[in-house]
């Protein structure tokens, strides 16, 4: 794993932490039920970190690119279009339908130096 991965690993769980602990406007720490919800929360984020790949029932169906993993072929960069999960073999070449059964969302472009 690179270290800028592990970087943004790092100050994600950083703010998780600071997250559960976040005192009311009125400085007093939440009562249990909301330190549970912060919890089940910071479980989620955490998982999503560890795991990345997703559902791919929870994917966004609204165009944009993803990264997609399916059993029957390689991994692709895909989106939703016209009701099917889609990808292209050349830029501006003939669509093909794919099949997938997780996603990622696409990682940041790099900082400019």
């Amino acid at each position: 794993m690179s270290h800028d991965i592990l970087t943004t690993q790092i100050a994600a769980l950083a703010q998780l932490a600071g997250d559960l602990l976040e005192v009311d406007r009125w400085g007093e720490m939440p009562d249990g039920a909301v330190l549970a919800a912060r919890v089940a929360h910071i479980g989620d984020q955490l998982q999503q970190l560890v795991n990345p790949w997703q559902p791919i029932e929870t994917a966004p169906k609204d165009g944009q690119p993803i990264h997609v993993y399916q059993e029957a072929g390689p991994q692709r960069i895909a989106c939703f279009v016209d009701g099917e999960w889609t990808f292209f073999q050349r830029y501006a070449g003939p669509r093909y339908v794919c099949f997938p059964t997780h996603w990622m969302p696409l990682p940041s472009a790099p900082e400019a130096k």
